[in-house]
């Protein structure tokens, strides 16, 4: 007779997690109040303005979601075995940020309760059908990705086989997919040559949202690593895995700003950086918090230290969160717009579960394997 086996959920739970479940459930509440009365009731954008705070969240945990796919590129395509245990936990920062962010789109939806015309009534010219079509693809390899993980802890040895022999396929068109998604989300601004300020509006912008994807992959494997070496005791990773991170690190930092800031150079468009105005000072910002951590890892006393490491990845982090939010959001002409509490909420709802999922699987099923 076959029998199945359920592993326990652990029961002690941090008070950290506790209180990010009372902001899951006032979150919960906001997008519930959103679906129900509509996006003019309980939000503030309007024709003029129709990309907010949940777009702005949608670009940023997409980019943080890079970490599954150039994490798993540097160990499965260039061999870095290495970083095996850090892709796994990269694999699951994606797994959880995709979900996040197919949540936040349903939130956005003008008329969610339509979704399903998507799949039946395709417009193949818009921009927005190709992101939303590599969204549920890329959610579904990412689960594929994600089975025999949690095969193996249910001991469906049989099926965690069958999906094991298919490894390499998935892994390879989820890199591919991934790589041309995140081109694709910088695409979209092109559309917006009037509305989009020139600080931000240019035709490398695909090649920057991908090299700014592969800047937060590396970024945040570096933060999750690092806060699960300290939460999580059986966390375990090779000698100079963070280092290494690192240095990958300041190679697409690097890349990044000399693209952004080339290109302003190029078009004769450098000195709107000071012209003293909201987005200029943005603009500032945002770069420093790119230029802050390049700096960290070129000192040889700093970029073999843990906790510099750890600084520079989260200013990495607050670099792309400032472009993504600047892109859409600062950098753009239309009504003056501030977010709602129904808005800052649920946004702090999505934010909050997807961290609870993430410590529900880091702390039920074992992520780390010995390394050979």
């Amino acid at each position: 007779m076959t029998t199945i086996t359920i592993p326990r959920i652990k029961k002690e739970i941090p008070l950290s997690i506790l209180l990010l479940a009372i902001v899951a459930l006032l979150g919960i509440f906001a997008m519930g109040t959103r679906w129900i009365y509509g996006l003019g009731v309980v939000t503030n954008l309007a024709d003029t303005r129709p990309w907010g705070l949940w777009i702005s969240f949608d670009l940023a945990v997409m980019a943080f979601s890079g970490s599954a796919f150039s994490i798993a590129a540097l160990t499965h395509m260039f061999r870095r075995y290495k970083y095996h245990n850090i892709a796994r936990v990269a694999l699951i920062s994606g797994f959880v940020g995709y979900i996040s962010a197919a949540a936040a789109l349903t939130v956005e939806l003008g008329r969610p309760e339509r979704l399903w015309h998507y799949f039946f009534y395709w417009n193949t010219h818009s921009p927005l059908f190709e992101v939303g079509m590599c969204v549920i693809t890329y959610l579904l390899i990412l689960t594929l990705e994600f089975l025999p993980i949690l095969l193996k802890k249910l001991e469906w040895h049989a099926m965690m086989k069958g999906i094991h022999f298919f490894e390499i396929p998935i892994v390879a068109a989820g890199i591919i997919l991934s790589s041309g998604h995140q081109s694709s989300l910088g695409s979209i601004s092109l559309a917006l040559p009037l509305k989009l300020h020139p600080l931000w509006y240019s035709p490398t912008l695909p090649i920057v949202f991908f090299i700014s994807a592969l800047t937060a992959g590396f970024a945040m494997a570096i933060l999750v690593g690092l806060l699960g070496l300290r939460f999580f005791d059986d966390w375990n990773f090779k000698k100079g895995v963070f280092s290494g991170l690192g240095r990958y690190l300041l190679i697409a930092l690097s890349i990044t700003l000399v693209l952004k800031l080339g290109e302003l150079v190029y078009a004769g468009e450098f000195n709107l950086i000071f012209e003293n105005s909201y987005q200029s000072i943005m603009f500032i910002i945002e770069n420093i918090l790119y230029i802050a951590p390049i700096i960290i890892l070129l000192i040889p006393k700093l970029n073999k230290s843990h906790p510099w490491i750890f600084r520079a990845g989260y200013l990495a982090v607050g670099g792309l969160v400032m472009h993504r939010f600047n892109v859409s959001f600062v950098g753009l002409a239309g009504a003056k717009y501030f977010p709602t509490w129904q808005e800052l909420l649920s946004t702090a709802g999505l934010a909050s579960i997807g961290i609870i999922i993430f410590w529900v699987i880091a702390s039920n099923i074992p992520l780390m394997e010995e390394e050979h």
